[in-house]
């Protein structure tokens, strides 16, 4: 199976390409015979594999980074400077998804940056030092609230797919943001989990498995934590983007968030899909103009409901 996504959160195993004669590639069918064999002893190496990074966050970017690393606590932050220096400037925090890199958000931090916000990225854990580390569900919660506790609020934070339910459990701890834009929201987790299982090729017990062993990775906080209950405690403005094309994460579970979040607004792209949305023009000047309102005197922080980004 040929890997023709961009690097991200979901795509966990570059497979060797599949012959032109259609046949699967020699690694694909031994992990299938494993699967059926040894069930519980794949799941758990994939799984380890799965939240494992495949690479340093900022590899290729240490010759001329434009970003200070910052030390907070015991996490990593890039800190991007505003090119302009208005006052006050507007500060601002990302927190990309698993297994991405700093490349990944070029084109959205430029122009952050034009608007003279400070831009902090946080480094998740494990995936900053030459040899990647386990990055569990739960240390990347663990990274938000912590951030969040030394240098919160922020004016924004901007996540992307597991960051943004990281964002949504640390926000019970501690004062994150006055604003929030979430892209490629995997609200419910375990399907962009069981997704990435049967990128794998693994299917029914062994998939189950593997599901299961994610989770239990990322204690304190399972993958299963129902997110509504956590939305209809917020108030603050979001603006959540989904691509229509996410091929991990359905429109279908974004489509309640405008219900169930007091002050959140779904705005869909016919472009881009899970991670080049990332880069996507319609995406970034969506995010943009979000964070440069102002609420009306006497009116909700923001208006509720859905709205359709044609381009």
């Amino acid at each position: 199976m040929a890997n023709h996504h961009s690097p991200g959160d979901v795509i966990p195993f570059d497979w060797a390409p599949a012959s032109r004669a259609g046949g699967h590639s020699l690694r694909r069918r031994c992990l299938s015979a494993a699967a059926r064999l040894c069930p519980a002893a794949t799941a758990r190496l994939l799984a380890r594999r799965y939240l494992t990074p495949s690479g340093s966050f900022i590899a290729g970017a240490e010759t001329d980074p434009g970003f200070a690393i910052v030390p907070v606590g015991r996490q990593v932050l890039l800190r991007f400077d505003g090119v302009a220096r208005p006052a006050p400037a507007r500060r601002l925090l990302i927190v990309p998804g698993h297994n991405g890199h700093v490349r990944q958000f070029g084109r959205l931090l430029r122009r952050l940056r034009e608007t003279g916000a400070s831009v902090d990225l946080l480094v998740l854990p494990g995936h900053l030092g030459p040899k990647p580390r386990l990055c569990s569900f739960g240390a990347i919660v663990g990274a938000v609230r912590e951030v969040g506790a030394h240098d919160g609020p922020y004016d924004a934070v901007i996540a992307h797919c597991v960051g943004c339910n990281a964002s949504l459990l640390a926000m019970e701890d501690v004062p994150l943001a006055k604003k929030l834009v979430f892209l490629s929201a995997p609200l419910t987790l375990p399907n962009l989990v069981r997704f990435a299982g049967r990128q794998y090729g693994l299917r029914r017990r062994c998939l189950a498995r593997f599901v299961a062993q994610v989770s239990r990775l990322g204690a304190p906080y399972p993958i299963d934590i129902p997110w509504q209950p956590l939305a209809a405690r917020r108030s603050e403005p979001l603006l959540v983007i989904h691509a229509r094309n996410d091929y991990a994460v359905p429109v279908s579970d974004v489509a309640g968030i405008g219900a169930t979040w007091p002050g959140a607004r779904l705005a869909l792209l016919d472009t881009g899909d899970h991670n080049t949305i990332l880069g996507q023009r319609g995406a970034i000047d969506r995010i943009l103009a979000f964070l440069q309102e102002r609420p009306a005197p006497g009116t909700p922080a923001a208006k509720s409901g859905q709205e359709s980004e044609m381009q």
